[in-house]
């Protein structure tokens, strides 16, 4: 699992690798969604207030805007997020609030993934051409998809 208490504190950042997505997590997963950055604000001296247009909700819950929160981004393990950016998020309720962080599984989209939230034929998606975690990424969405069409989780 990843480390997220410093995402609410001044610690320094350690997080320990991604394993396969398991339905378990997925489950505890607050949201997961591919959204666009529509504002970032500052929440206290440590966290920032994200505002994300959902563009494709993974986990079929219907919000079509959240807030999160992630760290400042200075070695605390924040999301380095800013506005216009389209994200995959994966979130976690960390002490009552809703938090992504660079030890999980959000990740930065950008043109190089051809728009990764508008491919639907994953089965024809070029892995080879993309980094591991773009793939890691494609494949967890690949799989969200299938849990979320076929049954309630």
């Amino acid at each position: 699992m990843t480390f997220f208490a410093s995402i609410l504190s001044a610690e320094a950042c350690q997080c320990k690798g991604l394993k396969k997505l398991r339905k378990a997590e997925l489950l505890n997963a607050e949201s997961v969604f591919i959204g666009r950055v529509i504002s970032v604000d500052s929440a206290d001296s440590w966290n920032r207030v994200v505002v994300l247009e959902v563009i494709d909700n993974l986990k079929k819950d219907g919000r079509k805007k959240m807030s999160i929160l992630t760290g400042g981004g200075m070695g605390d393990c924040g999301l380095p997020i800013k506005a216009g950016q389209e994200w995959y998020i994966f979130t976690q309720t960390i002490e009552g609030k809703v938090a992504a962080t660079i030890c999980g599984r959000s990740m930065l989209l950008n043109d190089s993934l051809a728009s990764i939230s508008n491919m639907h034929g994953y089965d024809n998606f070029l892995f080879e051409k993309y980094s591991d975690n773009v793939r890691r990424v494609a494949e967890e969405i690949k799989y969200i998809r299938r849990k979320y069409s076929t049954t309630v989780l």
